[in-house]
Parts: C-alpha cells; sequence; structure tokens
C-alpha cells in the first residue's frame, strides 16, 4: 500500500541518501513528514528489495532492513553489517530463501539476512576486471524452472552485454558464459 522514492530530487537537490514514502494507504501522494534519511554510511542508495516481509534498502556499502512499524515513521530500519553493499541496482534477485546481488567488492553474494555468502570467488579474477563506469548495469533474472540465477554483464571494451555469471542455486555450482560478439546480449527480454 506504499510507493517507495529511494532517489528523489527535492528543491533541485538530489537525495541519494533520503527514502520517501507515499502517505498510508494512499500510493499517490506522500507528506513532507514521511521520509527517512540514511545517512549512517555516507554513500549512495544503490536498490531496494521486498524480502520476507522486510524492506530492504541496499547503499554501496551496507544494507538497511527495514520492519513495517506504521503511522508517521512508517518503516523502523537496523544497520546490516553482513550485506556487504551493491555495485548495481539492477544485479538484486529475491528469492523465497535469499536474495543475491552484484556487490561493491565485484563479486556476486547470497544473503538471507543473518548470513552473506560470496558465490563467485572461483571467477573473481574475472569479474575484477570489469569496467567500473560500466559494472552498474549488471543485470540480474530468476530463471526458477532451472533454478539459476543469471547475471548478464559488459565486459571489456563494450557497454553491452557479452558476459554472464550462471549460478546454480539448487546445486552451488557458478559458471560463465562467455560471448564472441560484442553485442551478442544487447537486446535482454524476460520471459515466463
Amino acid at each position: 500500500t506504499r510507493l517507495l522514492f529511494a532517489w528523489s530530487v527535492e528543491g533541485g537537490a538530489n537525495q541519494p541518501q533520503r527514502e520517501r514514502w507515499s502517505a498510508v494507504a494512499n500510493i499517490l501522494s506522500y507528506l513532507d513528514t514521511d521520509f527517512l534519511d540514511h545517512a549512517d554510511e555516507l554513500t549512495f542508495i544503490t536498490g531496494l528489495a521486498n524480502f520476507s516481509g522486510y524492506n530492504i534498502v541496499f547503499k554501496e556499502k551496507e544494507a538497511y532492513v527495514g520492519r513495517f512499524i506504521g503511522g508517521d515513521e512508517v518503516f523502523d530500519y537496523d544497520r546490516s553489517g553482513q550485506c556487504k553493499g551493491v555495485r548495481s541496482a539492477y544485479s538484486i534477485i529475491t528469492h523465497n530463501d535469499f536474495m543475491a546481488y552484484y556487490g561493491s567488492d565485484k563479486k556476486f553474494h547470497q544473503w538471507n539476512l543473518l548470513q552473506d555468502t560470496i558465490i563467485s570467488e572461483g571467477i573473481f579474477p574475472e569479474t575484477k576486471e570489469f569496467d567500473p563506469n560500466t559494472d552498474a548495469f549488471v543485470q540480474g533474472f530468476d530463471i526458477a524452472r532451472r533454478n539459476q540465477f543469471r547475471w548478464h554483464c559488459p565486459s571489456g571494451d563494450t557497454t553491452t552485454h557479452n558476459y554472464t555469471v550462471v549460478y546454480d542455486y539448487k546445486q552451488n555450482i557458478v559458471q560463465v558464459w562467455e560471448y564472441k560478439e560484442a553485442n551478442s546480449l544487447s537486446s535482454i527480454g524476460a520471459y515466463n
């Protein structure tokens, strides 16, 4: 029943650390009192997710886990030290038991709010070479019928996706699919 804004423009200034939400039971408007500054750690908000009844606000080096409480505050947030931060908002994938994301350390992670596990340690020499100007566009998908998460990534001197990290979360196997042509994955779709 709420619309969340993780990056708003207020008075001509960007608020990359502020989250706003709509008024109670009204997703068409919000009041000036309906906001929260995530300023403990002065980095940008890099993504949002809903997981197990919590509102998760990802930042560059950490995450905030929010519980719904209602009233003027609406959410009560706790800072999480387990999450290592998210580099690409598009990389966040939520599953029944955990979330997965491309982290600020240039590794892929699995996080269940209690424990953060690196799932791409075996391919880290490759992912650390991603261009820091384009790796914010790493795109994640949940291919449920194959029990896989897939992240399409730009690798090398290209702005298109030519590298796919595949994680089979049932068998805990990570693979890399590379494409010879730089624009092989430039038209990505989602399907069921």
